[in-house]
């Protein structure tokens, strides 16, 4: 038979409350107009945590109005399609600017954890967090159904003008990829939905270049021998 004290936390429901009917609470009592109970009780918020804003052990939670987190989140989207997703600290270090431009009097330094989960639940619907893949900035700008139309229009002109769809063996393709050595990868804000992610990549960063050749038929090119190319450039054999 279970334990009585603990069928008794099970059942314990948790009272949710928001931020804003927290500050409506603290607004009423500090006006005098209602006590910390009947405060408490009209706006549904715990009657410890409203007398612990009031008095001045716990500060009152960060928050911004409802414009401006309109505002910020159609910044989120912009950056994310043009492919410059957001990460978490970028997100909160905007934020905290907007309400520091808000409130040039009472300017606050940092933001805690609780108005960034509270912000994930009210944008849940237009937001989400994703690990992103990282593109360099040629491709990124070619990603797009102009380029790629294009693309296509002249290598079917080209097959046509020389003759080449029955002639497989003399159609090459040549590609380089490359293997970014980077493991730590932050997680990005992008549209709700959003299946892949993708940041475009800093040029600078430390990766493995991989040059590939072959023809329609499978048939891969042979391996050329670099020679020189830049200084301490490693020879392929």
């Amino acid at each position: 038979m279970p334990n009585i004290r603990q069928m008794r936390k099970r059942e314990r429901k948790t009272k949710k409350w928001t931020q804003e009917a927290m500050d409506q609470a603290k607004q009423e009592v500090e006006a005098g107009r209602l006590s910390l109970r009947q405060a408490a009780m009209r706006f549904g918020v715990p009657k410890s945590s409203l007398s612990d804003r009031v008095s001045g052990r716990v500060a009152s939670d960060f928050s911004i109005t409802h414009a401006d987190e309109d505002s910020l989140v159609e910044y989120c989207l912009y950056s994310a399609l043009h492919g410059f997703p957001l990460t978490k600290p970028q997100v909160l270090a905007h934020a905290l600017a907007i309400y520091n431009l808000r409130h040039q009097d009472a300017q606050r330094t940092a933001l805690g954890q609780t108005w960034w989960i509270n912000f994930r639940e009210r944008q849940k619907d237009r937001l989400t967090s994703r690990t992103p893949d990282f593109i360099d900035q040629g491709r990124a700008s070619c990603a797009k159904r102009g380029p790629i139309e294009d693309y296509f229009r002249l290598l079917t002109t080209t097959l046509e003008e020389h003759v080449l769809r029955e002639k497989p063996r003399q159609i090459y393709n040549c590609d380089e990829t490359g293997f970014q050595l980077e493991t730590n990868r932050r997680q990005v804000i992008v549209p709700r939905g959003t299946k892949h992610a993708y940041r475009q990549a800093q040029g600078t960063r430390e990766h493995i270049t991989v040059l590939a050749c072959l023809n329609a038929v499978g048939r891969i090119s042979p391996i050329y021998h670099l020679q020189g190319g830049y200084p301490g450039a490693p020879t392929i054999k």
